[in-house]
């Protein structure tokens, strides 16, 4: 018998299921193959393998000694290469997805808008996974190899490092919500919240540490401030604003969606020192599986001229109420 025959897969796939069903008919039935297909692949096998793998009578077929050894070596063989393919199915896909860290206020409205379109224009087959956590985590993630691109939004410049490059894809600005009775005007000195009661958000979360960075830039001492509560959620707050509880400050993205729930609430700019917040991308110096990512994150702020298209259709309905 010669052992240069040319194996397939099939032939061992044929002979595996003829074993577990004791019949060369049952495996044709089985595979789709007739019963002469199914005794050439078994022959094909055993001319490959130099052995008889079935003894061949009258009542059918029976399994020879060296055939038991094979149908254990070769089923081993089989499940090894089933999980060859799994984790090579498995390698591709981390390598085609693009990993993002991001900060929350991010996360929530510019991270999905840019996938959406990246998807739709560039690649609709990329996929994406998504880490959540504060500056600090987004840029270490970076940094360590951990994430493709991070999002980050700031209330200051960045400084730049030889390891890091920054983007600044948007700004936004930070705005007073108040009550529509208490009549403020379109644009308020950051100074006259001293002498209002101020709803804001829990301090655990980023929204709610933002603002309170946004205060402390401008001079203002959160703890001289009148605050009257501190909510789980910018949606608790704007309830407890409508109630007439307070004022609030938040970027204008935060409300998106939500102000227009509430017809007694005024929104009004701020006259401050500083008063944008500044999105920011993030990847590392010198990497390129993300490049086409990043390059249409650049394609998208250009054409948008210096804001991304979600950034500046939110900030454009929100001026238009404010008017």
């Amino acid at each position: 018998m010669s052992s240069n025959y040319d194996l397939k897969l099939s032939h061992i796939k044929t002979f595996l299921v003829a074993v577990e069903h004791n019949s060369f008919r049952e495996a044709a039935k089985r595979l789709g193959l007739t019963v002469a297909t199914v005794s050439n692949h078994i022959a094909a096998l055993e001319s490959f393998l130099g052995i008889r793998l079935f003894e061949r009578g009258a009542r059918g077929v029976k399994l020879t000694i060296e055939g038991q050894r094979a149908y254990v070596e070769l089923k081993r063989l089989i499940e090894g290469l089933m999980e060859i393919r799994e984790k090579i199915k498995l390698l591709n896909i981390r390598a085609s997805t693009i990993t993002i860290a991001s900060m929350e206020l991010s996360l929530s409205h510019i991270v999905p808008c840019v996938i959406s379109r990246f998807k739709k224009e560039v690649n609709p087959d990329s996929s994406f996974m998504l880490k959540r956590g504060d500056e600090d985590y987004c840029i270490k993630e970076v940094e360590e190899g951990k994430a493709d691109v991070a999002f980050i939004e700031r209330l200051h410049e960045v400084r730049l490092t030889k390891d890091l490059e920054f983007m600044e894809i948007a700004k936004d600005r930070l705005v007073i919500i108040s009550p529509l009775s208490w009549g403020l005007t379109r644009r308020v000195d950051i100074r006259e919240i001293l002498e209002k009661p101020i709803i804001i958000c829990d301090l655990k979360t980023s929204l709610g540490e933002l603002v309170k960075s946004f205060l402390k830039a401008n001079g203002l001492n959160y703890d001289e401030l009148d605050i009257k509560a501190e909510l789980p959620s910018i949606s608790s707050v704007l309830t407890a604003v409508s109630q007439e509880l307070g004022l609030t400050i938040a970027p204008l993205t935060s409300i998106r969606g939500l102000i227009s729930h509430y017809d007694n609430l005024k929104i009004s700019s701020i006259k401050a020192k500083k008063e944008h917040l500044i999105f920011y991308a993030i990847k590392a110096e010198g990497t390129e599986r993300e490049i086409s990512f990043w390059s249409y994150l650049a394609k998208l702020k250009d054409e948008a001229q210096g804001m991304l298209p979600c950034i500046k259709k939110i900030s454009e309905r929100m001026w238009k109420l404010m008017r």
